[in-house]
Formats: C-alpha cells, sequence, structure tokens
C-alpha cells in the first residue's frame, strides 16, 4: 500500500493597459435632474468604473435631463452647473469631444486640475483620470450637450490578491478552515463540494469546520467587482485504524492514522518491520517520516 500526497499550484494572469471610446449620453427616457451624487448610469456609463456627479453651482438645479436625450448644464448670475467625469479604475483619459443639441447651446468650458483647456478642432486632450465640463455662459442660456465622447486608456486590471485556505490536512476527526485575502476591503466566497465560486456563493465570514474529506475552493472580490483567481485545496480525513489488520483492510492508496501501538521489530537499511499489539506484522520501506508501506 503506497501513500501519496499531491500539490496544486495556482497561476495568476496579468492584463496590460488597452485604449478605448465610450459615450457619455443620456438615454431620454423621461425627464429628471441629476442628482448630486454619482450619477454615472443614467448617463450610459458603470458607476463601478465611472463616476458623473453634477454640482449646481448657483442654480437652483442639478443638471437636467430631459426625453430629447439631452444633458442641460444651467446658468444662473455667479456661475452655472457643471459635471465632474472621473475614472474609478486609474484609466487615463486621453481626449474629448462633445456633440451638442445645436449651436445655441455650444458654450462650454472644460477643466484638469483647475487649469481651463482649449479645444483644438473641437478636441479637447485631458491627459488625466478626470475632467470638469462647466456652463460657460454668462446670460440665462442652458447648455445642451447630446453626447461626450470619451476615449481613454484603461490602467492595467486591477490586481485582487487570490484567497489564501489553510487548515490542517490530511486530518483526524475534523479540521478548522481558515480563508485571508491580502487585498484590502476584499469578500471572500467559497465552496466545499468542489465546483468553482462566484459572488453568488457563501460568503466567508469565520473560520469552519470541516468533518470529511473535500475540495475547498475560494475567490475574491474588490469593491470594484474585479475578481481574483480561484484557489483551490484539497482536504483529506485520516481514517482511524488500531490495528494492523485494520490498515490491511484498506483500499491501496488510502490515507489512514494509526492509533493502535507498534513495536519495531528489526530494521535493514530502509526496510523496517513493527508489530501490533495482537502480533500482526507490517513492513515498512524508506525513510521517516516517509515511509511507504507494503504487506
Amino acid at each position: 500500500m503506497k501513500r501519496v500526497l499531491s500539490l496544486v499550484m495556482m497561476a495568476v494572469l496579468a492584463i496590460g493597459a488597452w485604449a478605448a471610446t465610450i459615450d457619455l449620453a443620456y438615454t431620454g427616457e423621461t425627464t429628471t435632474n441629476m442628482t448630486g451624487e454619482n450619477d454615472a448610469e443614467l448617463v450610459g456609463l458603470d458607476e463601478s468604473v465611472w463616476s458623473v456627479v453634477g454640482a449646481k453651482g448657483s442654480s437652483d438645479y442639478f443638471p437636467g435631463l430631459n426625453k430629447a436625450g439631452d444633458i442641460r448644464l444651467y446658468w444662473t448670475d455667479g456661475g452655472g452647473n457643471t459635471l465632474t467625469v472621473s475614472s474609478l479604475n486609474g484609466a487615463t483619459i486621453n481626449s474629448i469631444t462633445f456633440e451638442f443639441t445645436g449651436a445655441n447651446y455650444s458654450n462650454v468650458y472644460v477643466k484638469v486640475d483647475g487649469e481651463t483647456v482649449t479645444a483644438d478642432e473641437g478636441v479637447y486632450e485631458i491627459g488625466a483620470s478626470s475632467f470638469v465640463v462647466g456652463n460657460a455662459n454668462t446670460s440665462n442660456v442652458q447648455v445642451r450637450i447630446k453626447k461626450i465622447t470619451i476615449d481613454y486608456t484603461a490602467g492595467a486590471a486591477p490586481t485582487v490578491a487570490a484567497p489564501v485556505i489553510t487548515g490542517e490536512t490530511p486530518f483526524i476527526g475534523s479540521t478548522t478552515v481558515t480563508i485571508e485575502c491580502e487585498t484590502e476591503d476584499a469578500t471572500i466566497y467559497y465552496t466545499i463540494d468542489g465546483t468553482e465560486p462566484t459572488n453568488q456563493s457563501t460568503e466567508y465570514t469565520a473560520p469552519f469546520e470541516l468533518a470529511e474529506s473535500t475540495t475547498v475552493k475560494a475567490i475574491a472580490y474588490d469593491v470594484t467587482g474585479t475578481a481574483s483567481t480561484v484557489a483551490s485545496k484539497e482536504f483529506v480525513k485520516k481514517i482511524s485504524c488500531a490495528t494492523v489488520a485494520e490498515i490491511l483492510a484498506l483500499e491501496n492508496n488510502t490515507t489512514f492514522a494509526f492509533t493502535g501501538e507498534l513495536v519495531v521489530i528489526g530494521q535493514a537499511g530502509q526496510r523496517l518491520y513493527a508489530q501490533d499489539e495482537d502480533g500482526d506484522g507490517i513492513f515498512f520501506y524508506g525513510t521517516a517520516p516517509s515511509y511507504e508501506m507494503y504487506d
């Protein structure tokens, strides 16, 4: 009978930067105002990736949206509405271009880090992770934006550390399983039936006990919803054997724990012969503690 232990190795994939364009535009389904919070989803962007925040300025209203699909920036004496657009995942905004409802509604200013950016043939070069768009009129005239096309370069994909699963294996009786992740504020999910974990699996909140052989798999998600690779660890429960007869009755490649008394009768090089309390003998071959056992 030969006892074998195996190790599982994990690979981590890294994704490099890439360029893309995206349109910030209202769908025009209803008439509403922005909220002053992150309204990225209202204007067609993923709120976990982008932040789009409207400000009143001296107006009584946040930027408005209408059924025609206009994003309206109001102006009153003392200043107008603004939109602050920011990347939440480290992307660099290369440039932006506007499409307005009409010539009467196209007077905007664009700022990056407080500095005004001048358009070159309608293209504003940003070169930063955020920008501000404002109503540049000096009278009560709205700016109506049909869309802002954003050209950006994504940073390296956020790296979420794979969870680390620890616990005694092989084990006798039961073992305590602990799962940790080095990524701050990451949420861990796990399975104990060998299936692939997702954010719909059981959430890990505290160490738990295993009483049977199984494979634990875990995945971590950071606050943006980015997932780690899946970690996996096999846990093997040892069968308790008190006599040589019980050992010999096991199938080959069965992991067990001997709980009885063994007396070494003789040893020649790497060969070891021992007997239990019943006088039944068994041979071992190798070097302690990694003996291979033969009946």
